[in-house]
């Protein structure tokens, strides 16, 4: 079966570039052929596929999703981008982390927002967790992507993150990152907003494929639901 090339961890010193590989990344996934079934409820579809590249041995799918959300477009992606709805999008994130300043802000395109940021998630009987993500917000395509990626300001990877072929010992290796590929699209339809979802979730605890894989099948529906409450009557 056709499997789906995730980019992995690096280090962007070129962000921008980077933001670029991203939305390509993400316009390819949901574009493309050969996923496989997964779900379907409250009119909300999900698809998964197996990846290629850098976590190819984890076992864990990429998923993907589409559903009506009714509400406008803009305003569903508007909201979508402001701490209120990374709230939203991830329920289980200390929502104070989304109100910090970012680790650091890139130029980009105008009107458009490129930044580096930090989220914890506390999960039932484990550790917290930490994520380090570039964030690519683009308006004017009405997309947000989030990618794991390496930052020197906040030391860590995940342990799939290799340097000449073997992990490093110490440095950037000092915390085992948990993984994150999450991206969002705002598409006009009849009735409001066709909401176009992607995620790759790893927390990094342990090789259990199983486990991220049913969080990840389940992640969507409740999303749609809780977005939809937030946004009634805008």
């Amino acid at each position: 079966m056709e499997k789906e090339f995730v980019l992995g961890e690096q280090f962007a010193p070129d962000a921008p570039a980077f933001a670029a590989l991203m939305l390509a990344e993400s316009n390819r996934m949901w574009s493309s052929g050969g996923w496989k079934p997964e779900t379907r409820r409250g009119g909300v579809t999900v698809e998964s596929k197996s990846v290629a590249g850098p976590f190819a041995g984890a076992g864990i799918l990429v998923m993907r999703s589409a559903g009506l959300v009714r509400a406008e477009p803009q305003v569903a992606f508007d909201f979508l981008v402001s701490p209120q709805g990374y709230a939203v999008l991830d329920p289980v994130s200390n929502p104070e982390d989304h109100k910090l300043p970012p680790l650091e802000v890139y130029d980009w395109q105008p009107g458009c927002r490129l930044e580096a940021a930090i989220a914890t998630v506390k999960m039932p009987f484990s550790p917290l967790r930490e994520f380090v993500v570039l964030n690519a917000i683009h308006p004017g395509e009405r997309i947000f992507a989030s990618k794991s990626i390496l930052h020197p300001g906040r030391p860590g990877a995940s342990k799939f993150y290799r340097v000449d072929g073997e992990h490093p010992g110490s440095g950037v290796a000092k915390i085992n990152r948990a993984l994150n590929t999450m991206a969002i699209r705002c598409d006009a339809a009849p009735g409001g907003t066709n909401l176009l979802c992607l995620n790759y979730l790893d927390m990094g605890l342990g090789d259990m494929p199983w486990l991220y894989n049913f969080i990840n099948r389940n992640f969507f529906a409740p999303l749609y639901r809780r977005l939809e409450k937030k946004l009634a009557g805008r």
